[in-house]
């Protein structure tokens, strides 16, 4: 069966609304200042007062939006008031009954319930493993729409995806390939865009996912991609159609910190951090997410509790977060950590690696 292009997907369904007088256009509010659509019934005006198709859209949402296409070098962006909500609303609107989304084995929870929200065929290859995905889409010739989710910068692990490999299967077997940097952003890139950035695929990617509260130290999520796939989504993501928009002060947070996630400076720092804990512990660090492998769920309880009694809050991580039997201990370092906490953490962790409390 010849797979349907994005594109053609996406135009199609927009004509259709077109044609039957439903196709939504977010309004252009400014300037209006009579509202008799507003949800603030006690006359408050800290929050949006109702969604951006209402009467809760703001220049600031635009000019946001503009800023996020041109820093990921996409046409369009939309910003929703979660990441968790942008994962669900993107994957439920694009993907229904008889399609199918292959997701890898390690994706976020948000990933994972976007793909069930949207009712389709489900399937998950190895994690990190393009040979298994493409084992699976060989098997699944039938389906005119798949969906293939990845993270760029795993949650859970702190390691990367292989994009390049996934790109390629991607002009090869002709899927939509939906890639979330949540973890990448201010991270890896000239700019802090991200990994898919870092690499030059961007323009390989159909349709990026990120958020604010992470390197950007904000609120909400984004989805950056074509012109027809944001006009897709204002029209068809409920995530994003019935949810009160975010406050203006949020807004100007985001783009404040828009800036600062471009500092090459902080990056830096931050780098010169990982790579500094990482040698001192002995191993690896593939992103800012250092995973501290321990296997039982109660050593790592222990350990989490021994490490908080010594000032450090590091949460044990376990099933379902992560498989049975990998309990962890998820550290993460930012450009902020000082080489004092740092060794701090260090002799206490290598002590425990001589108990062997560590693998």
């Amino acid at each position: 069966m010849a797979r349907m292009d994005l594109a053609e997907f996406l135009t199609g369904a927009l004509a259709e609304l077109d044609q039957k007088n439903l196709l939504r256009r977010l309004p252009d509010l400014q300037n209006i200042d009579i509202g008799f659509s507003r949800n603030t019934y006690l006359g408050n005006h800290f929050g949006a007062s109702g969604s951006r198709l209402i009467s809760g859209n703001h220049r600031l949402y635009a000019r946001l939006e503009r800023e996020l296409s041109l820093w990921k070098k996409t046409a369009a962006a939309l910003v929703y008031p979660a990441g968790y909500m942008t994962n669900l609303g993107v994957i439920s609107a694009l993907l229904d009954r008889g399609d199918l989304i292959i997701l890898d084995k390690l994706c976020h929870a948000s990933l994972i319930d976007g793909a069930r929200l949207a009712q389709a065929d489900i399937r998950v290859f190895k994690h990190n493993n393009p040979a298994d995905l493409e084992k699976i889409l060989r098997q699944s010739r039938n389906y005119k729409k798949i969906l293939v989710v990845t993270e760029s910068v795993f949650s859970m692990d702190g390691d990367r995806a292989p994009l390049a490999e996934l790109t390629a299967l991607r002009r090869q077997y002709g899927f939509w390939l939906l890639v979330d940097e949540a973890h990448a952003v201010g991270v890896f890139g000239e700019s802090g865009e991200g990994l898919a950035g870092q690499l030059g695929m961007n323009g390989d990617i159909d349709i990026q996912i990120g958020t604010f509260s992470k390197a950007f130290d904000g609120l909400g999520g984004y989805v950056c991609g074509s012109r027809l796939l944001i006009d897709y989504l204002v029209n068809k993501s409920r995530a994003f159609i019935y949810t009160t928009a975010l406050p203006k002060i949020i807004l100007r947070k985001n783009l404040a910190n828009l800036k600062k996630v471009q500092s090459k400076k902080q990056r830096r720092k931050l780098w010169k951090n990982i790579n500094y804990f990482s040698a001192r512990l002995g191993i690896r660090a593939d992103s800012a997410i250092i995973p501290l492998l321990i296997g039982d769920e109660k050593k790592a309880l222990a350990l989490a509790e021994k490490l908080r009694d010594e000032g450090f809050i590091i949460p044990a991580i376990r099933y379902p977060t992560v498989p049975r039997g990998q309990a962890r201990l998820r550290l993460t370092i930012s450009a902020e950590t000082t080489k004092r906490q740092m060794n701090k953490l260090l002799a206490l962790l290598n002590q425990r690696r001589k108990n062997r409390a560590l693998k």
